[in-house]
């Protein structure tokens, strides 16, 4: 793997996490990001105000797309597969999902709404065509 993917993978990661306090209704703090907070101000997905952090529009879309792609994956690994241990797998796994395979892998699925724990799972353009 390449610095570059890995960074890549990492602020997705972090995306991830702060889409998932936002969900809680906590706030996020600059030491929640750590080393990556700079990479993610300069590519436009957060900004810090005093010491919280705020996803931009640029940044809400990504993690909105990165939460859809792991909670997919876990319903993928769990229901398809039948491997309880899914959240690590998940994780690697959301990385590589292009756009055809998500949506393949959605409709494979049945346009599911929520991820095996409970959470919501944003709809991609498939849900939307199918009335979801």
């Amino acid at each position: 793997m390449t610095r570059d993917t890995a960074l890549k993978e990492e602020i997705e990661n972090k995306l991830k996490e702060i889409w998932i306090k936002l969900e809680k209704k906590e706030d996020v703090k600059a030491e929640d990001i750590g080393e990556y907070l700079d990479a993610m101000v300069r590519e436009g997905y957060i900004e810090k105000t005093n010491d919280k952090i705020v996803l931009t529009q640029k940044g809400r879309e990504k993690a909105q797309k990165i939460i859809r792609l792991y909670r997919l994956a876990e319903r993928l690994i769990m229901d398809v597969l039948g491997i309880q241990d899914y959240e690590e797998h998940a994780c690697k796994f959301e990385h590589i999902i292009s756009e055809e395979l998500e949506e393949a892998i959605c409709t494979l699925l049945g346009h599911p709404r929520h991820c095996p724990h409970g959470e919501y799972i944003p709809p991609g353009r498939c849900c939307i065509t199918n009335g979801r």
